[in-house]
């Protein structure tokens, strides 16, 4: 078996452009935004993962400029990453990158979807994977998660999110970016996996699509926008010591103090999304 993550960072999109946002892969204000957005948030949870066995495509524009192609450089370290640079974006790109990252023969390949802005909890991989084992060719669809907006977190249980996973053949390799994932039941089976809570949408002024749902159910963990949700739920399972630890990214990241009857409420958080 072989997992793919598969995250789309400034690339050029057709529906960026509908969306009025068709040059936003070029603007220096937009692309620092998303930098900030990456490493406060996305990069940490792929990080703390559980579960190592897994490669994250990152996909960058061709024409991504020299301070950030350095940044990218940082981001690395982490073995898993993989920036793949590209002239335009669809299936075909993805198909292409996976099959070249592709070693040894598996009997099915994995990808999971997730966008450079949001988060995963630090057993997703490894939840996804677990129920692959068990499975067929189809989507992984685990429902349960967060959305987090303006220090403010709220549950959430979304069916066909941006979070699904795809399950296909090596000989028929197609990735979950090859279908709307809100339109999933039209292309294969669907395994519903309704317990837990496996991720977090951030929401912020440069969602291009987002909203916070009505079904969002406030939780009453309310955490500094600065410290994200990164230090105590998904970046770590080590505390505070740990988090301080993790120099060169945490080091911008505000503590946020929690006391009494708020602090089990953060716990729980934590727990309920695997950290």
């Amino acid at each position: 078996m072989h997992h793919f993550l598969i995250t789309r960072f400034n690339v050029r999109q057709p529906f960026m452009a509908r969306l009025g946002a068709a040059n936003h892969y070029q603007d220096k204000e937009w692309l620092e935004k998303r930098v900030d957005l990456f490493q406060r948030y996305c990069w940490p949870s792929v990080r703390r993962q559980k579960c190592g066995n897994f490669i994250w495509l990152v996909f960058f524009d061709s024409s991504t400029p020299g301070w950030l192609r350095r940044k990218v450089e940082e981001w690395s370290v982490l073995p898993q990453f993989n920036a793949v640079f590209v002239d335009g974006f669809d299936d075909e790109v993805v198909d292409r990158s996976i099959k070249e990252h592709s070693q040894g023969k598996h009997d099915r390949v994995i990808t999971s979807r997730l966008d450079s802005d949001d988060m995963i909890g630090s057993s997703f991989i490894r939840t996804v994977q677990s129920v692959a084992l068990k499975a067929g060719d189809g989507f992984v669809d685990l429902r349960g998660g967060f959305q987090y907006q303006d220090g403010a977190v709220y549950r959430i249980s979304l069916p066909y999110n941006p979070f699904i996973s795809w399950i296909s053949p090596p000989s028929d390799i197609r990735s979950v970016i090859s279908f709307r994932h809100n339109n999933a039941p039209a292309h294969g089976s669907v395994i519903e996996i309704d317990n837990g809570r496996h991720w977090i949408q951030v929401l912020h002024a440069g969602n291009l699509a987002n909203e916070l749902f009505d079904s969002a159910d406030r939780h009453p963990a309310i955490l500094s926008p600065d410290a994200g949700l990164t230090l105590r739920c998904i970046l770590t399972d080590r505390g505070v010591k740990g988090v301080l630890a993790d120099a060169g990214f945490a080091v911008r990241w505000v503590i946020t103090r929690v006391w009494g009857r708020m602090g089990r409420y953060a716990q729980s958080v934590c727990k309920s999304i695997g950290a």
